[in-house]
């Protein structure tokens, strides 16, 4: 082998390396990015005030969201608010917040 197929063979093999080595960055940097999303509800479609939680579970989807875009109050499920009624109308693509509950009996419908 000639030194300059040599040296040829070094170079692309360290250019190989190094591309490598970046490519494993990014994509341990997008693991990363994926693993700090939280879960957050959102709605699927309009929810009118004063809907029940048999109106309202089935216009929700659960999506991931960069913890800095979730506002206080959150809901990742519908658990904690079983049972109850909005309290406000809600528009499609709005996170869904406890807040927007109220018990049923207390909902007033012209809010």
């Amino acid at each position: 082998m000639s030194l300059n197929a040599f040296l040829a063979s070094l170079l692309g093999a360290i250019v190989l390396g190094v591309a490598t080595f970046v490519a494993a960055a990014v994509i341990e940097q997008d693991d990363q990015s994926r693993a700090d999303l939280i879960d957050v509800l959102i709605a699927t479609e309009d929810i009118p005030t004063c809907a029940t939680s048999e109106d309202w579970q089935s216009s929700m989807t659960l999506e991931r969201h960069p913890p800095t875009e979730v506002p206080e109050g959150a809901l990742a499920s519908t658990s904690v608010v079983s049972g109850q009624v909005m309290a406000q109308g809600v528009q499609a693509g709005d996170m869904i917040r406890a807040q927007m509950f109220t018990k049923p009996g207390k909902c007033d419908p012209n809010n």
